[in-house]
Order: structure tokens, then sequence, then C-alpha cells
């Protein structure tokens, strides 16, 4: 597998989000950021909001060339070799010579007419 999620955040991280996003909560009139107060209060409902921000914001980074998709396939296809004849993306170096040798676009397999 090529494809790197980058999608994935630290406690610390998501709190900073809550924090932009609601600012600071008062409780017995004592203020605190509003990431720390969920993480303390409801440690469930901490988790379930970080994994469902993770899921929303999907990034996946091709492992070789650090490129950033939108999906894992793009990420995956990204640095895969390619065919001369035909353009099909082969899934390493080791199998390209054999693609390249069998593909029905290569001059030597095509059957004069």
């Amino acid at each position: 597998m090529n494809a790197i999620d980058k999608s994935e955040i630290t406690d610390d991280q998501w709190e900073e989000v809550l924090d932009e996003l609601y600012g600071t909560v008062e409780i017995c009139g004592m203020t605190f950021n509003s990431g720390r107060a969920l993480k303390e209060l409801d440690r469930v409902a901490f988790d379930c909001g970080k994994n469902d921000y993770e899921d929303g914001n999907r990034k996946w980074e091709c492992g070789e060339c650090g490129d950033e998709y939108e999906n894992e396939d793009d990420a995956e296809e990204c640095c895969k070799p390619e065919c001369v004849h035909c353009g099909e993306k082969v899934d390493n170096d080791q199998s390209l010579p054999t693609h390249e040798n069998e593909c029905s676009e290569n001059p030597i397999n095509q059957k004069g007419e």
C-alpha cells in the first residue's frame, strides 16, 4: 500500500479546533477552553467528535512523492509505473516489464493484417 492516511489529528489538535469553533465556556463562574472542558467532562463525546471530524476531512498522501489526494485510490495510483504502450498503471516495477511484453498495444504482439 502506497497511500498514507493524513487525516488523523492529536487530541491537542482537536481541542484547538473546538476552541476555535466554540471559544470558552463558563462553568460555575470559571472560564475554560471548550475543547478541554469537553475532553474532561465527556471523553466519549470528545472522541466521537474527533473521529467524525477526521472522517469528514480525510486526506491521503502518496507514500513516494508526498502529493495529497482526496481519496485513497488516487494516492495509490500516483507513482505507479506506467506502460509505454497502453498507458496502464501497474502495481510495481517488477511487473512492468511483464505487462509491457504481454501488452496488446505492444507492436511486437500485434498480428499482421
